[in-house]
């Protein structure tokens, strides 16, 4: 959340009438007067506390990669090699090679059961399963 406000973003949570719809980002002047901000992140409060923190993360990639500063940007449905994009770097994000690496190395040597190793990463990182599962073959080349 800290780099996000560090960027100049509020941040806000709220139902979204499609449920499917995890966040939103604007970039508008014409949000600052409902949100006294002209960048703004949406987060959908009907998940967990992990996948908020990714679907940040995630927001935080499309606008370090596909905002224009002279553009106008906002984005709910994407799809495309963008997406994947997005998805990678909310994982590095919220796993660093590093501590990701380190974390697997010390509990896989006390924890045996696949199911449980990766809802113990999933607890260290503050992260969704599914990110662990998938950072777990980018930094271990190991499927999980």
């Amino acid at each position: 959340m800290e780099i996000a406000k560090v960027l100049g973003f509020n941040i806000y949570t709220t139902k979204f009438n499609d449920y499917h719809i995890k966040a939103t980002i604007g970039i508008s002047n014409q949000l600052i007067n409902k949100y006294k901000s002209d960048k703004v992140i949406i987060l959908s409060n009907e998940y967990t506390d992990e996948e908020i923190l990714f679907s940040l993360c995630y927001e935080l990639a499309h606008y370090i990669y596909d905002s224009n500063p002279s553009n106008e940007y906002s984005h709910t449905y994407r799809i495309n090699d963008i997406e994947l994009r997005a998805i990678r770097f909310a994982d590095a994000l919220l796993m660093p090679h590093t501590s990701f690496k380190e974390a697997y190395t010390e509990l896989s040597h006390n924890i045996n059961d696949l199911v449980l190793l990766i809802h113990a990463l999933s607890n260290t990182f503050n992260a969704p399963q599914v990110a662990v599962q998938r950072r777990s073959k980018q930094v271990i080349n190991t499927k999980l």
